[in-house]
């Protein structure tokens, strides 16, 4: 049988757990894989805390469109050291939700 607690996330009781479990995460995968470190976290408590209206979970930890795209151009970034925000978009995301997650990313 599966043990939830080795296997399942953590119940998140308040942003700063979220974005620390969230980078501890990506930091995890990157040492383990000798990538480089990324800031997910950091940029998914911006969003929460200056656009709580822009929702970034589809559930308690799996991320919906709002989130996969926000972490797309973080990605984005580190990969071509190039603007998410120079991007055009063209994408189901509400126009002005993807340029705000586009600067942020930033």
């Amino acid at each position: 049988s599966i043990e939830k607690d080795k296997c399942c996330s953590p119940v998140l009781e308040n942003l700063e757990q979220e974005f620390n479990v969230i980078n501890e995460s990506y930091n995890l995968v990157a040492k383990e894989n000798d990538l480089i470190e990324s800031n997910n976290g950091t940029k998914y408590f911006e969003v929460r805390t200056k656009y709580p209206e822009i929702e970034l979970y589809e559930d308690e930890s799996h991320p919906n469109e709002n989130g996969a795209f926000l972490n797309a151009c973080i990605f984005y970034q580190m990969m071509t050291d190039k603007k998410a925000s120079d991007l055009i978009y063209n994408g189901e995301i509400e126009p002005k939700t993807a340029k705000k997650l586009k600067k942020i990313a930033e």
